[in-house]
């Protein structure tokens, strides 16, 4: 429902940066300002894609900072375990 409702808002708000003009002797819908909105578009992709690439990027060296993390460890118990022998 969120969604759905988002996604309205957002339809509504791009229609309206575009200055839409409607007259009714002959039905015509016209734009003042079609390339507004698709900038908006290309923006807020812009933003959502750059964030999304940092994510990724934390989760790798996230990711590879724990398997270093537990092979050092490994190789500690191992070294101890020879030690001890």
């Amino acid at each position: 429902m969120k969604i759905a409702i988002l996604a309205l808002i957002c339809i509504a708000l791009a229609i309206y940066s575009a200055e839409p003009t409607v007259s009714f002797s002959p039905f015509k819908v016209t734009f003042e300002k079609p390339y507004i909105p698709f900038a908006l578009l290309c923006l807020i992709a812009t933003i959502v894609l750059y964030s999304l690439q940092f994510r990724e990027i934390g989760y790798k060296e996230g990711v590879s900072d724990t398997v270093d993390y537990f092979i050092k460890e490994i190789k500690e118990k191992e070294s101890n375990s020879v030690k001890k022998e």
